[in-house]
């Protein structure tokens, strides 16, 4: 797997999204790289440590939240929303 990007359509200035590229049987696809943009965000505070994530899903399957946990205690939760009629997410908000 080699890390490439992906040119997203002109709007005076060229954006790009770094993505991962690999080749699944004879197409070449790519993922986003998204690890880095939630790594901060998805830690936990200091002295915790995450042992369990807890899902939720709104009624067009896409997700809602998840909750991260040290043991029993919900440490924090991320709510995601997505822009109207697209499966792109549109925020993420940590409470």
């Amino acid at each position: 797997m080699s890390e490439s990007y992906v040119q997203l359509p002109p709007d005076s200035t060229g954006k790009k999204l770094r993505a991962m590229k690999k080749t699944v049987g004879s197409n070449e696809v790519f993922e986003e790289v998204q690890q880095s943009l939630l790594r901060g965000i998805t830690e936990a505070p200091p002295d915790k440590q995450v042992t369990k994530k807890a899902y939720t899903y709104d009624d067009n399957d896409d997700l809602e939240t998840v909750k991260y946990y040290d043991g029993t205690e919900l440490l924090f939760t991320l709510t995601y929303s997505y822009f109207p009629l697209k499966k792109i997410i549109k925020d993420i908000v940590r409470s």
